[in-house]
């Protein structure tokens, strides 16, 4: 680099300047007073504001003038530190220290803006279900035709038109009540894959049900609601078309599963790694 080939023959190699900042630092950047010495060695070469001939010298920066005159070099040297004291180079802007969100902020929890008690509810109770008649689907379907499989069948009917009422709740409840805003700055990578996840989430809960129910016309099983309400066929009889609603049926319920474990790995992230409070607002507490 011609600059500090230019520059070389000022200091020569190996020689130093040792400047006192602290009194600089102190007043501008309004840290408490603390005395620190930088080592400041020429990368081939540095601009001679020692003595002229490359003696090393203490210089005191006693305000911004002073330090202006150094600025302009600093980009030409490498500051080791030499001091175990707190220290800021000249040639870079001190980063101040990352404050803690404000829920852990002196080790203690602050206030969090929860979710209406109603939406934590059926966000909970929607979830278990879910994944409880997943797990009872599993079972069930590998059993054999009989009567205790049929009853197990509109188990799992009857669960799955209770999930689908909850979710219409829990939609028309989104829309008219507004849900408790961010108070944690994500990248908008992530902003945007967790509003994805919510859409797949709401449209699957919404997919999966109806799916069941086409594929249980299909096949010629009338939907009875707790044995009391029957609820009109959607299709005619079909037996080629329950087969292909019924692996439709089943590939929808993996991706959902697939998306609920995503999801919940993201808010255990945001609790104990990120250590904020968005799964907190979910949580049941003190509404604010």
């Amino acid at each position: 680099m011609p600059f500090f080939q230019s520059l070389r023959p000022i200091l020569g190699p190996g020689r130093t300047v040792l400047i006192d900042t602290s009194r600089v630092v102190a007043k501008l950047l309004s840290f408490p007073k603390f005395t620190t010495n930088f080592e400041i060695h020429s990368v081939a070469g540095a601009p001679d504001f020692a003595n002229g001939n490359g003696v090393a010298i203490d210089e005191n920066l006693n305000n911004a003038a002073d330090l202006a005159t150094c600025l302009p070099y600093a980009n030409y040297v490498q500051v080791p530190v030499k001091s175990a004291t707190p220290h800021f180079a000249t040639n870079a802007r001190p980063m101040a220290p990352r404050s803690p969100h404000p829920s852990f902020r002196r080790g203690k929890q602050m206030n969090t803006v929860r979710y209406s008690t109603v939406a934590i509810l059926l966000h909970w109770l929607i979830a278990i279900m879910v994944v409880c008649l997943f797990g009872f689907g599993l079972y069930m379907v590998d059993l054999k035709f009989s009567p205790t499989k049929l009853k197990y069948l509109s188990w799992h009917k009857w669960a799955g038109v209770t999930i689908f009422l909850l979710v219409l709740i829990r939609i028309v409840w989104r829309l008219t009540h507004k849900p408790p805003t961010h108070t944690v700055t994500m990248p908008r990578w992530q902003t945007n894959a967790a509003a994805a996840v919510h859409y797949l989430l709401y449209a699957l809960l919404i997919a999966i049900p109806i799916s069941g129910w086409l594929t249980s016309s299909a096949k010629g099983f009338q939907t009875v609601y707790f044995g009391v309400l029957p609820l009109p066929d959607l299709l005619d009889k079909n037996k080629e078309l329950g087969q292909t609603l019924g692996f439709v049926h089943q590939a929808l319920n993996y991706s959902m599963m697939a998306i609920v474990v995503l999801h919940a790995l993201a808010a255990l992230k945001h609790y104990f790694i990120d250590k904020d409070d968005i799964l907190r607002r979910m949580l049941a507490g003190k509404k604010q």
